[in-house]
């Protein structure tokens, strides 16, 4: 990693600090609707709970051998496993996807329980469509090989971001804007998610211990370090859009004055005086 981009990453996640001093609790507030939407702050409870309870199935499971089990059981199990495979696609296409837009994008006013629930309300549909293309494009890629599935899955980094910017697009419009714009920057990407590898692992083993509270309670400090990132990379680009307006302009002011002054001298020329 490069020192400009490093600092740039430091001064994220210090003015992150900042915003979590006064906005944390609220935040967090936010964050905790989603993991009790989702489910997921009852996952270590569950495991904490029935832990002998899985161990025995699996030991019994491991007594007897795959080949043992008849032709209608095997089906049974495949159709019980396609069915739950099936509903959890689409829980995650209609329900998970549009909620975590909504909590991302809340980071945008410190934690607006407006924008949380949003996508609901307004355009759905484009949003349980675009995001669900992405997920399949990901999941496709990561079957053929692992690499360019995670380079796959940095090519929609902040497409929820672009997706609340830009309601007035199309499902093909954002996907290729947030793919050209990912281009070249999908390892500064994956180095920035790095940077919270050791709080990752923190709230990983110490989410058993605190009722599953773990991520929930980094998960502000995160999201708001990535929102900070997408708004700096925002303002760039507009800064750098208007510079090159400028100069565009400036060409061509250059260019009429030159043709104007090449006509006067012609003019001249034509007429010369007494």
């Amino acid at each position: 990693m490069n020192e400009e981009l490093f600092r740039k990453f430091y001064e994220y996640r210090l003015k992150a600090r900042g915003v979590l001093k006064s906005a944390y609790f609220r935040l967090l507030s936010v964050v905790l609707t989603g993991a009790l939407l989702t489910g997921e702050l009852f996952q270590y409870a569950f495991l904490l709970t029935q832990e002998g309870k899985i161990d025995r199935i699996y030991i019994m499971f491991l007594q007897r051998p795959l080949l043992n089990y008849t032709w209608e059981q095997w089906l049974s199990m495949r159709m019980y496993l396609a069915i739950g495979a099936g509903v959890m696609l689409l829980l995650r296409f209609l329900f998970f996807n549009v909620l975590n837009y909504g909590i991302v994008n809340s980071f945008r006013a410190d934690g607006s329980f407006g924008i949380v629930f949003r996508g609901f309300r307004e355009n759905y549909l484009q949003i349980v469509k675009t995001k669900a293309l992405a997920d399949i494009s990901v999941a496709l890629r990561t079957l053929l090989l692992v690499v360019p599935g995670i380079k796959e899955r940095y090519s929609y980094y902040f497409l929820d971001y672009v997706l609340f910017d830009h309601p007035e697009w199309n499902t093909d419009e954002t996907l290729e804007y947030v793919k050209s714009k990912a281009e070249g920057h999908r390892m500064d990407y994956f180095r920035f998610d790095l940077l919270f590898f050791g709080w990752y692992i923190a709230a990983y083993y110490l989410g058993p211990y605190i009722f599953g509270l773990g991520l929930p309670l980094v998960r502000p400090y995160i999201l708001e370090s990535k929102w900070i990132y997408y708004y700096d990379l925002v303002q760039e680009r507009e800064n750098a859009e208007m510079e090159a307006e400028y100069a565009y302009q400036a060409a061509l002011d250059a260019q009429v004055e030159n043709e104007q002054s090449a006509e006067k001298g012609e003019n001249e020329d034509s007429f010369p005086g007494k």
